[in-house]
């Protein structure tokens, strides 16, 4: 059958909302969270020591050269939890402009998105917030009350988990997440 050649011309104009890129290596994934732990510490650190009270790392190294009691130091188990939930409102009142674009500052200055692993479209930020980072800190919270030691072990099998094939981390697993390279623009 021939074309009609007074036909007008046929073109896909739909807009499609899918972003995606290649995946992110683990080594520019580790890199966006080390920037991330370089923004959020000295807040968390300011935060802690104005709500808790908690010992600076002179104080404890002062104390422990004087023979003082380490864990007298210490803030309460309650007081540490308080810590642990200021900490996160501290890590989601820094990073929720950025959330809703799929980010943290990190990822933000890698050029790094958090998307949804079916379809390459943002994850809502209550997803974001509730899948991804609640998870982690609730290990957290359960390092505290029993001891640090399970939290450290969660996190490490976490982090590690973006060697795999799919590069994802467990919390990407359980957000149904992945994170890719935005395409230059």
């Amino acid at each position: 059958m021939e074309e009609n050649p007074y036909q007008p011309p046929q073109a896909d104009l739909t807009t499609s909302t899918n972003t995606a890129g290649a995946l992110a290596s683990p080594w520019i994934r580790l890199a966006a969270a080390f920037i991330d732990g370089i923004v959020l510490m000295p807040i968390q650190f300011i935060v802690q020591k104005i709500f808790i009270k908690a010992p600076g790392p002179m104080e404890i190294i002062e104390a422990a050269r004087a023979g003082k009691n380490l864990e007298s130091l210490m803030p309460s188990t309650t007081m540490m939890l308080v810590s642990q939930i200021l900490g996160l409102a501290v890590l989601i009142g820094v990073n929720y402009n950025f959330l809703k674009k799929g980010q943290t500052i990190g990822k933000l200055v890698l050029k790094l998105q958090i998307q949804k692993r079916t379809d390459g479209s943002l994850l809502p930020v209550n997803d974001l917030i509730l899948k991804r980072i609640l998870p982690l800190y609730g290990l957290q919270f359960i390092g505290t009350i029993t001891t640090p030691f399970v939290f450290v072990i969660a996190v490490l099998v976490d982090c590690l988990c973006i060697f795999r094939k799919d590069r994802n981390t467990i919390h990407d697993d359980i957000a149904g997440s992945k994170v890719v390279v935005l395409p230059q623009q």
